[in-house]
């Protein structure tokens, strides 16, 4: 009698644990996504009314996210996944916050950068 309450007391808290699982997963996904997608929009902003060319904003759009999900797993790993967690959130907030309140354009691409050093560093983890 002890054990098949014991049984199913441990497939609820593994039945809870996965669903914990799904939904942290799907929450991260949507919002690495918003940054990604806020930020791209954010530098078409850019480009609107500079002489900065397409392919600069979009290299400083894509270019840290690549550079980041090469490195991450040669320096990254040695850092525990909470803070590492903790550091992206800091960074690709930082990075929305410089493109949004920064009114220099070659500014906000700092902004931009860091966003996608972010993503990228999210899609390595």
């Amino acid at each position: 009698m002890k054990d098949s309450f014991t049984d199913s007391w441990q497939s609820f808290k593994e039945e809870k644990d996965k669903r914990r699982t799904v939904l942290a997963f799907a929450a991260i996904g949507f919002l690495a996504d918003i940054f990604f997608y806020t930020n791209l929009s954010s530098s078409q902003d850019i480009l609107q009314g500079t002489v900065i060319a397409t392919g600069f904003v979009f290299l400083s759009s894509t270019g840290p996210a690549c550079v980041a999900t090469m490195i991450y797993p040669f320096l990254f790993q040695k850092i525990p996944l909470p803070l590492a967690s903790c550091a992206i959130f800091v960074v690709s907030v930082s990075g929305m916050l410089i493109t949004s309140i920064i009114q220099e354009p070659r500014l906000k691409l700092i902004g931009v950068c860091l966003v996608s050093f972010g993503y990228g560093s999210i899609e390595a983890i």
